[in-house]
């Protein structure tokens, strides 16, 4: 076997050489000893090379059952006069296309150039990362494919991988990756070139994707921007299961292509184009797992100081929803509930001791609820919504408190929305309410307004601003006294179980350890008993006057604004509506609450 070629190396500059010289000089010297290592692989071991071209061929190679594509981003920057370079590749690539054809600079790439081309690049790059994110792919980075399953090199573009069913191969589902070319100008530094980012799609193994992913290679590579941990294969979770669970369907495939073509191929506009459900824009009918406090398929925070009981509350929440109405009724925020919900709690920081003796007092009241608990960090928390996704129905998922989850400072506005990112997705594909606890300011809530409650919440302003309801939470030292209050929402003023402009204020019941409310109704009974024939002579004059009544909303008695019922609160309303409809005193009907006439009402339990 003949000697492979091998350079002889010279690396030392010369004693005249400045830094450019030189790191050239060693520039030139690395480039020909990776070309005589490549060299010698295929003279050494001929066999080698052929089984890594075998290997590739296989990773384009679709298997029987399902279909995989990778998404990846090209450059094109142009240089010398006109000329473009395309380029897919890492960084350090990119920045030596940048200095090309400029001698003065190449070697001397330096930090501050190297920062304009992120900032450029990565501001170029937020449409397609929006984009494939809408569409629901999975980003990988740092997968080598092709030799499954390594990482690839250290620098790369976005990568995302598209998967569906081998019978929906007639769909034109690689015309997803086919976009408008995108353009940039580079800033001064960088010789004002133009920047072109195009992307395209490669046929890739499915059962080969499976096991680069399952290798752990989906990181986020230096342009930034959201991951998918919740697309990630699970510990012990099969090909075939992976597969099926990120999988596109046919309907869906067929949709996005159709919306993709007919938008232009224009990332920025395709969420502003199709159906009425289908548009951001658009406005989709609230699904409420308890009406006016917990919505489904969005994020809920619950915020305030570290001793106000957060964590009670949403253990209460837990327990009321799981259970059965035993000596009172299942309520959140004073909103009777109806039907057992199916509930998962993830907490971050030690709650065990407390959730025993919660659970015991809890039991009086709504007998044994059932929910899932775990604990975590925030590298466990992928694999535990992968684990709640196998549910066949989720309706709330409390994940407490926020800070142990982040990847950085809650104040950095990034590390908040990769955090929310997943949690976002969980809550629209599982369609269960997500409510997260988070801290305030060491200031506090301390006796704030609600107009003042939410600055109060700790972190960037994107801790609140994401979450479609922010429920602040303020307790005076040790007092029993709890005063709750959604401090900003995304709805109709009417829907919310108080209004955003008040606090709702409860006492701590030791012996259940729930939220009571505190208010005292002065309705003319005795002890803080509610005159439920005040209630139910107000339903009955509504309906005599032909007027809809609902048990909450903008049709609710509270709204009527009655001056029998002055001064009694909304909750002290819902709930002698709740009681004499568990009375049989009045009947919710379809079109409404109806009284039914009967013996005259006793003052009964507030």
């Amino acid at each position: 076997m003949s000697e492979p070629h091998r350079p002889d190396f010279d690396m030392s500059a010369p004693a005249t050489a400045g830094p450019a010289e030189h790191e050239a000089a060693e520039k030139a010297a690395r480039a020909d000893l990776e070309r005589a290592r490549i060299e010698g692989i295929i003279a050494e071991s001929p066999a080698k090379r052929e089984a890594e071209d075998a290997l590739f061929a296989a990773s384009e190679q679709q298997d029987d059952d399902f279909h995989a594509y990778e998404i990846r981003v090209l450059y094109e920057v142009e240089v010398d006069g006109g000329s473009d370079y395309e380029q897919p590749g890492p960084f350090d690539n990119l920045q030596d296309y940048v200095v090309a054809g400029e001698p003065e600079n190449a070697g001397e790439f330096s930090q501050r150039m190297a920062d304009d081309l992120s900032i450029a690049v990565t501001a170029a790059l937020e449409p397609l990362r929006s984009h494939c994110h809408s569409l629901g792919l999975i980003r990988a980075d740092f997968a080598n494919y092709p030799l499954s399953p390594d990482l690839g090199d250290e620098f790369c573009p976005p990568r995302f991988f598209l998967v569906h069913r081998s019978g929906d191969a007639d769909l034109s589902a690689t015309s997803l990756a086919a976009i408008a070319p995108l353009k940039i100008e580079l800033p001064a530094s960088l010789g004002g070139r133009t920047l072109t980012i195009t992307m395209n799609a490669q046929p890739r193994n499915a059962t080969i994707l499976h096991a680069a992913a399952a290798g752990g290679a989906l990181g986020v590579g230096q342009w930034g921007g959201d991951a998918t941990p919740d697309l990630a294969p699970v510990p012990d979770e099969s090909r075939d299961d992976w597969l099926v669970r990120v999988s596109i369907p046919r309907k869906r495939l067929a949709r996005l292509a159709e919306r993709w073509v007919a938008c232009g191929r224009q990332p920025d506009m395709f969420r502003a184009f199709g159906n009425a459900m289908e548009r951001e824009t658009s406005g989709k009918p609230t699904d409420w797992l308890v009406e006016g406090v917990l919505a489904r398929g969005v994020l809920t925070l619950l915020a305030g100081d570290g001793s106000a009981g957060k964590t009670s509350l949403v253990h209460e929440w837990l327990s009321s929803l799981g259970g059965i109405a035993l000596t009172r009724p299942r309520t959140v925020m004073g909103v009777e509930v109806t039907g057992r919900a199916v509930c998962a709690v993830i907490y971050g920081e030690g709650a065990a001791g407390m959730d025993s003796h919660r659970t015991e007092c809890h039991a009086k009241v709504w007998g044994s609820s059932a929910y899932a608990e775990r604990k975590g960090t925030r590298e466990d928390l992928p694999a535990l919504l992968a684990g709640l996704r196998r549910f066949p129905a989720l309706d709330l998922l409390v994940i407490d408190p926020m800070r142990p989850f982040l990847k950085g400072d809650e104040k950095s506005s990034d590390v908040i929305n990769e955090f929310y990112m997943p949690l976002e997705r969980f809550a629209e594909d599982m369609n269960c309410a997500v409510v997260i606890t988070q801290h305030v300011s060491k200031s506090g809530m301390n006796g704030k307004s609600v107009h003042d409650a939410k600055a109060a919440i700790l972190g960037a302003t994107a801790v609140t601003n994401r979450p479609r309801m922010v429920i602040a939470m303020d307790r005076r030292g040790r007092s029993s006294t709890v005063k709750l209050a959604p401090v900003k929402h995304n709805f109709t003023e009417e829907m919310l179980w108080v209004r955003s402009t008040e606090w709702s204020v409860w006492k701590h019941d030791p012996e259940t350890h729930t939220l009571v409310p505190a208010e005292t109704i002065a309705s003319g009974a005795a002890g803080g008993e509610l005159d439920l024939g005040l209630i139910f002579d107000a339903i009955a004059e509504q309906n005599s006057l032909g007027r809809i009544l609902r048990r909450t909303g903008r049709h609710e008695l509270f709204e009527r604004k009655l001056a029998q019922l002055s001064g009694v609160s909304r909750q002290a309303i819902r709930r002698g509506v709740a009681s004499l409809i568990e009375a049989g005193r009045v009947t919710d009907r379809a079109d409404g609450l109806l009284a039914v006439r009967g013996e005259p009402l006793e003052p009964g339990a507030a």
